[in-house]
């Protein structure tokens, strides 16, 4: 920092200010150097003149001092006027008047963005919070805590610069988020009790929460008994450290349409295929309405659906597209005309391949290729011939495995592959990691320990691919398959379609497969014993899908019967989804991928929907790199790239929760007998009946720095006065 500026710079915050009490001597030099500048002369005449000045000597002299101490007074009155801000900040005990420390909660939940009038409740709140700023006393200190998800300190450490605080104001904008109220609370109670042991000068502590009230971050039945207890503790203590007072800016009557969900099937496309779009809307108004819904590919609209919606009701609309080219593409569902805009879009991004490449591995010996590899390839693409095949499965042998570049497939089947080597383990683990789907289905080949040591991550250095473990050998015995009520993606296709054959596949020889306790894996299909047959389980970025029996007809007699081609082609649809889901999410969560080559690239660049460029480095595992985005705020399509190939962009559509479209408030009765009750603190509907508290907020003690510009004003006009009276001008 320059020192110049601090010891000439007129900063009111500078304690430079100080050095300028020393111009309070310039009046009493000025007078010395006047007496010093002319040489005496004795002349008759003077003579005369000096007798008869003598005999009022006394009188002038008293003239001078007086001006001399009223000038002087003059130029300490003005700095000390002018160092009253500094004075407050520090320890000067004399400055008069409460320093408060006053903490804002604002609301950052979307339903915030409702817009009742031209400002919407986010605005509203802080605008109120400004106004709060821009009336308190000077010395009083600023802190603020969004209550979005998480909850975020934006201002912890006390503000006592208003108009930083109100540049934080003005610069903050609404996180499409759900509330983090209890996370909130904890951040505040902390700020207090740092504030109150750092800065022992601000004697008071007030909180204030604007907030519409909403019952999906207010209720305690949708909070959860765990979650309404945190929050009334923390409050609790809160309240104890500072008076809290609640500004509701909710409104009773709040009509919303939102667009819910929005899905394509299947979830993987190729061009010249038609894709089915389908969303969902919820009417959250006590009236019927009935919306038009569009649908926008790439932003360009494209097709236009009307739907009729009941009082509370749900309704859903579908599009159908095609794609003529392959590359990353978006969707973009639009329901426009009420006064919530964010929820009333819907993205979803999508990539779409020349084709679904599958890896068959057969594991039979050479010469005897596709005995079970036959069946699956069909089931997988039955018309082979057909070179717009959405399916493009290849079959080669186990020993191929390393051979081949796994991260050029979609999906690798395992049919009845023996064993497997660490380098080839390794290899399995970085391609499910990076979002690619494995299917394994086994067979009298499969040696079960080693497939436990060396998939089931038995030992540190092995990899954890198994969704179960293997018991030391198959079990043989007639059983029929339980579906577990069509529970499942994979089997839910086949509710209502009993006639299927599903329920009627006998098989004969079979894994049961041991799921270990609080694993993460899931039940597709079950044996009429209630062995798990089919489990899945994610893995990194992709997911694992383990079938219990064969692929071919030498333990089942699956692969003959009509269901097997749906049951086949719906697991390779789920195990390929999550590089669908990989790409569209929830407000709030990451996004990420991995690139298989990255050559010369070190970073990615991502482009937000609110026109933000950030650059995230790579983090190198091998000749791979990974990288991942967290900052998700505001919804709608990121766009990420390698800077060294920034044609290679791949897009990710990030969508808000549903749960905070409904925008009914809670009472304050609920609010006293349920997330805070015990809790004391005022409920304020409007900003006048809260100005009319005494918090101290809207009054304004008079400060040292207005008595002290009155007194300037008074020695200005006396010492013009008696310099005027006297005559002495100097």
């Amino acid at each position: 920092m320059n020192p110049t500026v601090l010891l000439f710079g007129f900063d009111f915050l500078s304690p430079g200010l100080f050095a300028w009490l020393a111009a309070a001597a310039a009046p009493l030099l000025i007078h010395l150097w006047s007496r010093r500048r002319y040489q005496e002369m004795r002349w008759a005449a003077m003579q005369y003149l000096l007798a008869a000045m003598k005999a009022a000597r006394r009188r002038t002299r008293l003239e001078q001092w007086l001006l001399l101490l009223i000038r002087t007074a003059i130029i300490v009155t003005l700095v000390l006027a002018a160092m009253e801000p500094y004075l407050e900040l520090g320890s000067v005990p004399f400055v008069p008047g409460v320093r408060t420390h006053r903490v804002f909660l604002i609301d950052g939940s979307y339903s915030m963005g409702y817009r009742p009038g031209q400002a919407s409740r986010f605005e509203t709140a802080t605008q109120l919070a400004a106004q709060v700023v821009e009336e308190s006393n000077q010395g009083d200190g600023f802190s603020l805590v969004l209550i979005s998800d998480p909850a975020r300190p934006m201002v912890a450490e006390p503000s006592f610069a208003p108009r930083d605080f109100l540049a934080e104001l003005e610069a903050l904008r609404l996180p499409h988020t759900g509330s983090d109220l209890a996370g909130a609370a904890t951040h505040v109670e902390r700020l207090l009790q740092v504030t109150e042991r750092k800065h022992p000068k601000l004697s008071r502590q007030e909180v204030y929460v604007l907030t519409d009230l909403g019952r999906n971050g207010w209720d305690s039945d949708a909070l959860g008994r765990k979650t309404t207890e945190l929050i009334r503790r923390r409050f609790r203590q809160v309240a104890e450290l500072a008076p809290v007072t609640i500004i509701d800016l909710g409104q009773e009557v709040a009509d919303n349409l939102a667009i819910t969900d929005a899905r394509t099937t299947p979830a993987f496309v190729t061009p010249g295929h038609s894709v089915d779009v389908r969303a969902e809307l919820r009417n959250h108004s006590r009236s019927a309405t009935t919306q038009s819904v569009q649908l926008l590919a790439d932003g360009r609209r494209v097709a236009q659906e009307q739907v009729r919606l009941d009082p509370g009701g749900r309704a859903t609309v579908g599009f159908a597209h095609r794609f003529d080219l392959a590359g990353d593409h978006t969707l973009e569902i639009v329901a426009p005309g009420d006064r919530l805009d964010i929820d009333n879009h819907r993205w979803i991004a999508l990539s779409v391949k020349p084709a679904l490449r599958v890896l068959c591995v057969d594991g039979q010996p050479t010469g005897a290729l596709g005995a079970a590899s036959d069946f699956l390839v069909f089931a997988l693409s039955p018309d082979r011939t057909d070179r717009g095949a959405t399916i493009q499965p290849e079959v080669v042998g186990e020993s191929a495995l390393v051979e081949r570049d796994l991260h050029q497939y979609d999906c690798v089947f395992l049919v009845n592959v023996a064993q497997f080597t660490s380098s080839e383990a390794r290899l399995l683990d970085a391609y499910v990691q990076s979002g690619g789907g494995l299917v394994i289905f086994l067979g009298d080949r499969v040696l079960p320990a080693r497939y436990n040591r060396a998939l089931g991550g038995e030992t540190p250095k092995s990899v954890d691919l198994m969704p179960a473990q293997l018991p030391d050998g198959p079990v043989e015995g007639r059983r029929l398959l339980d579906p577990l009520d069509y529970r499942h993606p994979i089997v839910e296709v086949f509710r209502g379609q009993e006639r299927a054959g599903l329920l009627t596949t006998p098989v004969q020889q079979y894994f049961p497969l041991e799921i270990p306790e609080e694993s993460a894996a899931r039940v597709v299909l079950a044996l009429d014993d209630g062995s798990p047959l089919v489990v899945e389980r994610p893995v990194g970025s992709g997911r694992v899908i383990l079938v219990g029996t064969s692929a071919d007809v030498s333990w089942t007699a699956m692969p003959v019967l009509p269901s097997y081609v749906p049951v086949i082609q719906e697991i390779l649809a789920f195990a390929v989804t999550d590089q669908y889901e990989r790409h569209n999410v929830l407000v709030g969560e990451g996004i990420g991928a991995t690139l298989t080559r990255v050559g010369g690239n070190t970073s990615v660049t991502v482009q937000t929907p609110d026109a933000r460029s950030e650059t995230i480095p790579l983090s190198l595992d091998g000749g791979a790199g990974s990288w991942q985005f967290n900052a998700t705020d505001p919804s709608g399509i990121y766009a990420a790239a390698p800077v060294e190939s920034p044609e290679a962009v791949e897009s990710f559509a990030v969508n808000p929760d549903a749960d905070e479209s409904d925008l009914a408030k809670i009472s304050e009765s609920e609010l006293r007998q349920g997330v805070l009750s015990d809790v004391a603190f005022e409920l304020h509907s409007d900003w006048q009946r809260m100005a009319a508290q005494p918090q101290g907020m809207t009054t304004r003690p008079s400060s040292l720095a207005k008595t002290l510009l009155y007194l300037l004003l008074g020695l200005l006009l006396v010492e013009t006065y008696l310099a005027r009276r006297f005559g002495h001008h100097t």
